[in-house]
């Protein structure tokens, strides 16, 4: 398991990784069934805001967010929260809301990073467990494209 510090070195050069992968598979292909890479950013872009929520609401600047009854439905909204924008906007929305996490991670206390939370999906954990998760989530997202690159 990383350390915070690692994870969150891990965050912000993986983000980076995703980007630059972005300029090289073509916006209108679909990367997954029904996805393009735009929607991919899209959909971690959703998930960054949901940890940030997950943060502040553990730290008592927030609310705990809605319980989440089915993944797909969540990343469904996500993604169709931000059809309007295309694949630039997309992007900047991404590196903005992915700053504010790492900030929020950055400025955990440890007893805050350590407390045990119920997340909206179901299962318990901590922050630091979700900066885990996170890291994961996004690394796997970033093989399999850059797997479709290699075709």
């Amino acid at each position: 398991m990383l350390t915070m510090e690692q994870a969150i070195r891990a965050m912000v050069m993986g983000q980076q990784r995703m980007i630059d992968l972005s300029a090289r598979l073509p916006e209108e292909k679909y990367v997954y069934p029904g996805w393009t890479m735009k929607q991919v950013i899209d959909h971690l872009t959703g998930w960054d805001e949901m940890a940030l929520c997950l943060i502040e609401a553990t730290h008592g600047t927030g609310n705990m967010p809605d319980p989440i009854n089915s993944l797909d439905v969540y990343n469904t909204s996500s993604i169709e929260k931000r059809k309007p924008l295309p694949l630039r906007l997309s992007i900047e929305e991404y590196v903005i809301t992915r700053k504010a996490l790492v900030q929020a991670f950055i400025g955990l206390p440890k007893d805050v990073a350590e407390k045990e939370i119920m997340f909206p999906w179901g299962s318990a954990g901590t922050l630091t467990k979700l900066l885990q998760i996170w890291v994961e989530h996004e690394e796997s997202h970033r093989n399999e494209l850059f797997g479709l690159l290699k075709g």
